[in-house]
Parts: structure tokens; sequence; C-alpha cells
């Protein structure tokens, strides 16, 4: 930062600011050209979740759920697979001091919660296919 005793001038100011919001503008645009894209994809997810819950029989917050907690462990090895020797021994020492997450308070009851909504919710057809097979199969 420059020491300056009066700090920038009025032109330096309208300059500085006027530059910003033209950045800002073009921002604004690439983000509606970014959602105009991605648009007929999301379109595109919402049609195949609602033909899943509605032909088949999933349950969408179940299906959504998967979806998400997949991609978040895609995310966390991809991280992981970018650390040098070092700062991965680093992270496997905090996180041995840290515990598993489902052994911490928080964790324990994520568990117990989900473990509730299990039992309230509707059965999946996926799950009764698998039972009968494994009835045949013990015949």
């Amino acid at each position: 930062m420059i020491d300056r005793p009066n700090g920038p001038n009025e032109e330096e100011t309208t300059r500085i600011v006027a530059q910003i919001e033209r950045h800002m503008a073009e921002l604004r645009e690439e983000k509606t050209l970014y959602a105009a894209r991605c648009k007929p994809l999301h379109e595109a997810i919402h049609d195949t979740i609602t033909h899943a819950v509605t032909t088949m029989g999933f349950d969408r917050k179940a299906l959504k759920v998967t979806v998400r907690q997949r991609e978040l462990v895609r995310k966390m090895e991809r991280l992981e697979d970018d650390l040098d020797a070092v700062t991965q021994t680093a992270l496997d020492r905090l996180q041995s001091h840290l515990g598993h997450f489902a052994d911490s308070p928080l964790g324990r009851a994520a568990m117990d919660a989900a473990r509730a909504t299990s039992r309230r919710r509707k059965p999946n057809p996926v799950d009764d296919f698998a039972d009968d097979e494994s009835a045949d199969a013990a015949e």
C-alpha cells in the first residue's frame, strides 16, 4: 500500500470505482451466460430425479442426498490426491487427533437422526427386489 498523507484524489477515486464497476458488470454478464448454459443441465437432472421418483419408487430426498454425498466424497478424494507427502502426513496426524466424525457428539447426533429418518422412510422397491433374490438363492 502506498503511504499518502491525503489519500487518493477525486480523479483517482472516480477512475478506480468506475473500473471496478465495469468489472462487476462483466462478471454479471458472465454469470448470466453461465446460468443460461447450465439451465438445460439443471432441467435434465430435475427430470431424471422426477422420473426415478414417479416411475421407479425412489425417495426424492434420499436420492438427492446420496448423489450429494458421493459428489462430496469425490471432492474430498481430489483434495487429498493433490497433497504432497509432508502435508498428507500432517493431515493424517490431525485426523487421528480429532478422531472419526461419527465418534464425536455431533457425529453421534447425526447418525442417530439418520437412523430415525431411515425407519420412517417409505420402502424402496430396489430393497424388495434384493430381498426376493436372496430368498430365491436360499431355496
